[in-house]
């Protein structure tokens, strides 16, 4: 699990919305809760997820984040 952070974040630059499902469902649980300042609710699911990270990242177009330090 130690690659999840990683993993989602690497998400978000996939412009194919399967291969971005794959990667999102590998790094977070079905049942997965996101809460972002853009979002009015809280986004529920993988499905709602991939669809919320395909819309940011189609708003901007080669966005990346780069984990710099993670602690357990």
């Amino acid at each position: 699990m130690d690659d999840a952070i990683p993993r989602f974040f690497d998400a978000w630059r996939m412009a194919s919305t399967d291969e971005r499902r794959n990667q999102i469902a590998g790094a977070v649980s079905e049942d997965v809760t996101y809460d972002d300042p853009r979002t009015p609710q809280t986004v529920v699911g993988v499905d709602a997820l991939n669809d919320y990270v395909g819309m940011f990242s189609a708003n901007a177009p080669g966005w990346s984040a780069k984990v710099v330090a993670t602690d357990t």
